[in-house]
């Protein structure tokens, strides 16, 4: 297993990037949790309506209604992962910033409760992982 150095990396804006995306997340989260010395948290938002995604954000839950939640611009983001949750019984729109893609689209739809989709920024546009 790799050590806790061999996967992130601390770049110079203070923000602590996972090197290698595809690197499996349990072995991520072997190492990181005693070095944080505890449960490893997230910043949750629950939304009921239209929603701008901050770079703060990770985990955005869509409660109730049908709305878009638009991500942020993915330049300077590059690496930053979110996920956006349909727990409630609307239909939710995931759009890409003005001119940007998911995949090579424009937005990507959340239609049954409980979907959930996770992307990550490439500097350029967001891809679901």
């Amino acid at each position: 297993m790799a050590s806790l150095d061999d996967i992130l990396t601390t770049q110079k804006n203070g923000v602590v990037a996972i090197n290698g995306i595809q690197r499996l997340m349990a072995d991520f989260l072997t190492l990181i949790q005693p070095a944080l010395g505890g449960a490893l948290k997230v910043k949750y938002t629950p939304i009921s309506g239209t929603y701008t995604v901050t770079a703060n954000d990770c985990v955005v839950d869509c409660t109730a209604n049908t709305f878009t939640v638009t991500l942020p611009t993915a330049i300077g983001l590059q690496g930053q992962i979110f996920t956006v949750k349909n727990s409630g019984a609307g239909v939710i729109t995931v759009a890409a910033a003005g001119g940007e893609f998911i995949d090579g689209a424009a937005s990507q739809i959340l239609s049954v409760q409980y979907q959930s989709i996770s992307l990550v920024s490439t500097n350029t546009g967001w891809r679901i992982i």
